[in-house]
Parts: C-alpha cells; sequence; structure tokens
C-alpha cells in the first residue's frame, strides 16, 4: 500500500484537514512541508500559525523549515522533489512580495500552545496588564494544596457552608488529609468543570451528571449492539423471558431478572435499558473474577434440572458468543457501566461539592495574586476570554481570527478541551473554500499528556464532527 496521495494532499492549501498517522511515519516532515508550502499562498508570514505542545517540537519544526529555506534537506528522492518543489515556490512568492530572507525566520509564527496563550492574553487590555506582571508557574501543586487547605478552613467557619462540608467528610470518613487532597486534584482540573459551574446553580448540576452518564452508558449500548450479532441478541432476549418465568415461579427474590417478565422487552441500546442488557451478562459470565464464560448453568440462574432444551439452548447460545473476539472483554465492560441515575443523596452531594468548588477557585485566584504567579490553566481561561464573550468572538478574537489565515497543529491527540475551544475561537467564521484552512496531525494511539488533561475523545470527536462549524477532511 502507498500514501503518496494522502501525502499530496496533505499539502493542499485549500483542505481543512485532520491527518491521523503512526509513530515514525514523518508527521514532522509533512507538517513543516505543509507550512512551507503555505509560505507561497500568503500575504505575510505572520498568517501562518503552527502551534506545538513542546519548546522542542517547535524548535525541531522551525529548523526543518529553515533549513528546507536553505536548501539544506537531501534533495534525493520523492521527499526531496517535494521540498525542492515548495522551496522553489516560497523563494519566488517571497521574492514578488519583497520579504527580505534574512528576516524571514524571525518572522515564522511556530511556537507552543502556552505560548500562544500568553500572546493572547497579554494582548488583552485589563487582564493582559496583570497578566503581564504574572510569573508562569508549571508545577503549581503545592499552591492547589494551599488554596484547598484555604477552602476547608474557610467552610468549617462560615455558618452557611458548614452542612456542605459535613456532606463531603461524611463521604470520605472524615479523613482532611483526603479532602484537601480530593480538593487539590479538582483544583489542578478545573478547566474541565469550572466553566460549567459558572453558569449553572449548583442544584441542577446532578442533571449534567446524569446527561453525561446518560451519554456515555448509550455510546456503550450502542457499541455493544454493533459487535454483537441481532440473531445472538434476539436468543439471549429469549432465554432471559424463559428464565424470568422460572425464576418466578420458584419463588426467587425481585430483582433485574423481573423485566423480562414482559413480553415486549428488547435490548434497546439507550440508558434506561442497561439492567436487561446487564442482566444478559449475568447470563453469560461467572460473577467472581476473572469473570469468564460460563461452563455450566443451574437452578439459581432459572434453568431447572428438567429443562434440558432450555439448557442445549443456552449452551448454544454460549458457544455462539464464544466465537466472538474478545467477548469477555466485551462483557465485563457492560457489566461495569454505572447506572445512569443519581439518588437523593448523591444529587445533595453534587450541589454540595459543587459549592465548594466555586469556592476552592475563588481561594486560588486570591492565592495567585499573593504570590505573583499563574498556571497554565489561568493563562489558558484569560486567552478563552479575550477571543470568545457569552459565546461570539471578541473585537480581539476578530482581530486574531483575521489575521491568521492558515492555522497547523501539531500532537493533535493530546489536546485539552479547553484548547479545543482556543482552536475553536481562533477559527470561528471560517468556512471551507474561503481561503483559510485549518490542519491537525495526530495518533490517537500516542496520548500521553493524561497530566496535562488531555482527552483522546476530542481527536474522535474532531474527525466526525470538525472543529466548530469548520469540517476537516
Amino acid at each position: 500500500m502507498s500514501d503518496a496521495v494522502a501525502r499530496e494532499l496533505a499539502l493542499d492549501p485549500a483542505r481543512s484537514i485532520l491527518l491521523q498517522a503512526p509513530a515514525g511515519s514523518g508527521k514532522t516532515t509533512v507538517l513543516a512541508q505543509r507550512f512551507l508550502g503555505l509560505l507561497a499562498t500568503v500575504d505575510e508570514p505572520e498568517e501562518l500559525l503552527a502551534i506545538t505542545f513542546t519548546r522542542k517540537a517547535a524548535a525541531e519544526m522551525r529548523e526543518r523549515v529553515l533549513m528546507a529555506l536553505d536548501g539544506g534537506l537531501d534533495a534525493a528522492g520523492p521527499v526531496g522533489a517535494t521540498w525542492a518543489r515548495l522551496r522553489a515556490g516560497a523563494l519566488a512568492h517571497a521574492a514578488a512580495r519583497g520579504w527580505p530572507l534574512n528576516e524571514l525566520g524571525a518572522r515564522l509564527r511556530i511556537q507552543t500552545i502556552d505560548s500562544l496563550n500568553h500572546e493572547i492574553a497579554r494582548a488583552m487590555p485589563v487582564l493582559g496588564r496583570f497578566q503581564g506582571s504574572l510569573q508562569v508557574v508549571d508545577d503549581a501543586g503545592t499552591l492547589y494544596r494551599t488554596a484547598a487547605r484555604r477552602t476547608l478552613r474557610h467552610i468549617d467557619a462560615e455558618a452557611g457552608m458548614q452542612a456542605d462540608a459535613d456532606v463531603l467528610l461524611e463521604r470520605l470518613d472524615n479523613n482532611l488529609q483526603r479532602a484537601e487532597e480530593l480538593i487539590a486534584d479538582l483544583l489542578d482540573a478545573r478547566a474541565s468543570w469550572l466553566p460549567l459551574m459558572a453558569g449553572n446553580d449548583p442544584d441542577a448540576l446532578a442533571a449534567a451528571v446524569v446527561a453525561s452518564l446518560e451519554r456515555i452508558v448509550g455510546e456503550s449500548l450502542q457499541e455493544t449492539q454493533r459487535l454483537l450479532p441481532a440473531t445472538l441478541l434476539a436468543e439471549a432476549t429469549s432465554l432471559l423471558q424463559a428464565s424470568a418465568r422460572h425464576r418466578e415461579a420458584a419463588g426467587h427474590a425481585p430483582g433485574p431478572w423481573q423485566h423480562w417478565l414482559r413480553g415486549d422487552t428488547r435490548l434497546a441500546p439507550e440508558a434506561a435499558g442497561l439492567p436487561l442488557w446487564q442482566t444478559m451478562v449475568d447470563l453469560a459470565l461467572i460473577a467472581s473474577p476473572p469473570e469468564t464464560l460460563r461452563k455450566q448453568i443451574n437452578i439459581s440462574s432459572g434453568f431447572p434440572p428438567k429443562e434440558r432444551e432450555l439448557k442445549a439452548r443456552w449452551k448454544e447460545w454460549i458457544d455462539a458468543l464464544a466465537r466472538i473476539d474478545d467477548i469477555e472483554d466485551i462483557l465485563r465492560r457492560l457489566r461495569a457501566l454505572p447506572p445512569a441515575v443519581l439518588g437523593e443523596e448523591d444529587r445533595a452531594a453534587t450541589a454540595a461539592l459543587a459549592r465548594i468548588l466555586i469556592i476552592a477557585a475563588a481561594e486560588l485566584k486570591l492565592l495567585f495574586r499573593e504570590r505573583g504567579v499563574v498556571d497554565h490553566t489561568e493563562v489558558s481561561a484569560t486567552a478563552q476570554q479575550a477571543l470568545i464573550a457569552e459565546g461570539q468572538p471578541t473585537e480581539l478574537g476578530i482581530r486574531h481570527t483575521l489575521r491568521i489565515r492558515h492555522l497547523l497543529v501539531d500532537e493533535f491527540q493530546d489536546v485539552s478541551p479547553s484548547q479545543v475551544e482556543l482552536i475553536a475561537a481562533l477559527t470561528a467564521g471560517w468556512s471551507r473554500g474561503d481561503g483559510r484552512s485549518l490542519f491537525l496531525v495526530g495518533d490517537p494511539m500516542q496520548s500521553i499528556y493524561l497530566f496535562r488533561h488531555s482527552e483522546v475523545g476530542l481527536f474522535l470527536r474532531a474527525r466526525a464532527r470538525g472543529i466548530g462549524e469548520l469540517p476537516l477532511e
């Protein structure tokens, strides 16, 4: 197989692309080649922006582009011919536009996503002045713990917060150190939850939790339904209904199996139907680790000794399941799914934790001001505030977006939700065929920056839906 066509399409300046490629396939080369090719299409070099995650990656890409411009790359083979063609186009365009070649290197915008956030934050009139005087710390763990400790003291001393403190500590066996660690960890991950807290009543947040659980369970059931043949699911329904009738006749205590007494029961990929799927799993897997496929079934499962025909059908069903790749893992994941509901105690605990976290975020902001420091999350939030206000691009955002005509992002599998929002803000208003392009490159199998709250699911979502309103090939 040859990927030459894909490599050539990746250099097309008219296309917005998500490029997925594994380790060692030359992603950096393709990224640098696209950057060089785009140089021949813009009015000014600053209209190109390439962002990476590390200074090392940014320096490597810059060096690759500059070496290509200087003719220092190997010209042998197809890759060398591509470099030569792109170099000739970029130099001819630079000459036509009057760009001094000795200044071109300084005008190439190849930088880390953190440095881009700092640049945007400093451009915001009020917050920028404040931000510019602060030191950015890479490891703010000590600050998170200090803010968490102050939060616990605050809610203990504040009469109106003591009930929330009691709820939190009761769930943690009154372990103050564990409570401090929990709040500190959540402060580190606040980019994921603080935007949700800001616009919602804490008492209503349980609905968001339930909606998230419903989505997770529903998607998992849809995937399971896709992996299991319809004939096996239909036979499972029939077997479970027969089992339920025998259980009822034998006087077994009520349980999830009772659902199957209704003749219209089916295994639908909806969160409300999870108990039905999980009783199917109970029919297939033993309960104790390592939760392997059953080799025998007895009266406790609803199959009395005299029901030989029913047992034979069950055995055929198990044998058919065993022929499906990774079936035990599929069924274990199904068994482990949580119910998409929250009881009253859980709803009250969610609201209490939300109110506590709002206090914790405020304590962290005060601590930042006292110490004259910020973390990368704070700078990122300021940058987003500079670009987007109430869901609409700000004047600063519009200016920044108009200045950038082509955006390239390396190692896209390592982005966090806030970084995806930044990319969406920078490309707000872009559309296919308007002379602007977004180029994302990465490999979901190489996602490593979990400590920076990256979510590989964002890569998969971008592949399916694009970024903002911009579709990606």
